[in-house]
């Protein structure tokens, strides 16, 4: 798995791999509001694979924590998360309301 921290736009903050359960930390970060984003990396290249139409091959699964994480100056936040239960981006978080 490639579980990334994203901001509202989308950007990539932080990015780790990581093989099966356990704790991910992303340590010092600014008080902004995050999204987590998790990548099931089954060809184990390191990124996203898109796939591939003429060869039948699907893009790798990814799945979004479903909720925006709001980081806090001077505190710590867990959170916890089962990345098996997959999750698409809502489209009615305050990234998308642009008006």
């Amino acid at each position: 798995m490639i579980i990334q921290l994203l901001d509202k736009t989308e950007k990539l903050i932080r990015e780790t791999k990581r093989i099966g359960a356990g704790k991910v930390e992303f340590a010092l970060l600014e008080p902004l509001t995050y999204r987590a984003k998790v990548i099931f990396d089954t060809d184990s290249n390191g990124k996203w694979t898109p796939g591939d139409f003429s060869k039948s091959i699907l893009p790798e699964a990814v799945s979004y924590y479903p909720k925006e994480i709001e980081v806090k100056a001077k505190f710590e936040l867990e959170q916890d998360w089962n990345a098996e239960n997959k999750f698409e981006k809502a489209q009615t978080l305050r990234s998308v309301k642009k008006k």
